[in-house]
């Protein structure tokens, strides 16, 4: 039938009755044969379904410690939506980070204190899919609230609001699984603690997201940021987490952190619903 059809298009309208009569032929001569067609079997994927990406809330407690000032905290972070670039990428973008309402609270062991270290209003971290080796169209937007380690000239830690933006390129020299971007824009903020200013200045964040297996990541960023106006400084902040989905609703994660050359270590238990 398939041949007929092909011969049909080659010669044009002028046989279209000839090949009808002999399609009817070919139709009439099969079914004499009295044979069915075998029933079809679809095969549904078990990995990487839509169907079964991770819940969009996320609740984590583990614990913090400052390697600088030997104090250790425990924390309760919150998240009610949406997704990390180190989550399982099952059902979303694996470039695509959005966080909304990100809260991490802290409770000193020592100073028997609590304290909202960091408030991510909303977070949008959009980096170009890795098909090309190069794209142009990376870029990140946040709002939030952050701890910040010798804010001060003096050495003072305190918490910044910050409005941030910016945008940039991402290349993929090592394959699919490896991801490294580049963004450059600008951070204001307003620090609020003992003293209270106004500051802002460009900024500069690169970032790595290894895809190690279907349920291991380990994601690391760097940022730099040289702030003008109240308490001009430089801040410098690294974040490294490797985290193992053991589950859609269930994940271990470990964390390193420096904050202008404060160093923190922690452990977290995700939970998803």
């Amino acid at each position: 039938m398939d041949y007929i059809d092909y011969d049909e298009k080659l010669a044009g309208t002028k046989l279209a009755t000839e090949h009808r009569e002999l399609q009817n032929q070919v139709l009439a001569l099969r079914a004499k044969l009295n044979q069915r067609p075998e029933e079809m079997v679809l095969r549904v994927p078990v990995e990487k379904r839509p169907s079964i990406g991770h819940p969009t809330s996320r609740i984590s407690v583990g614990g913090l410690y400052s390697t600088n000032r030997s104090e250790a905290f425990s924390t309760l972070r919150v998240r009610p939506a949406l997704h990390g670039l180190e989550d399982q990428s099952y059902g979303y973008s694996p470039d695509l980070s959005i966080r909304v309402a990100d809260t991490e609270l802290a409770y000193g062991l020592n100073n028997k204190q609590l304290d909202v270290r960091n408030i991510e209003l909303v977070e949008v971290r959009s980096i170009s899919p890795s098909r090309p080796m190069i794209r142009t169209v990376s870029t990140l937007f946040g709002l939030g609230r952050e701890y910040l380690d010798q804010c001060t000239p003096n050495g003072d830690s305190c918490h910044r609001s910050r409005f941030r933006f910016a945008g940039g390129l991402s290349v993929n020299p090592l394959g699919p699984s490896h991801l490294f971007y580049f963004l450059g824009g600008a951070d204001i903020g307003y620090v609020s603690d003992a003293t209270v200013g106004w500051n802002a200045g460009p900024t500069l964040i690169a970032g790595h997201r290894w895809e190690i297996s279907d349920k291991v990541q380990w994601v690391t960023s760097i940022s730099w940021l040289r702030r003008f106006g109240f308490y001009p400084m430089t801040d410098k902040k690294l974040e490294s987490s490797l985290q193992w989905n053991l589950s859609q609703e269930f994940a271990f994660r470990a964390n390193l952190q420096s904050i202008n050359s404060f160093w923190w270590t922690g452990l977290e238990t995700h939970f998803y619903f």
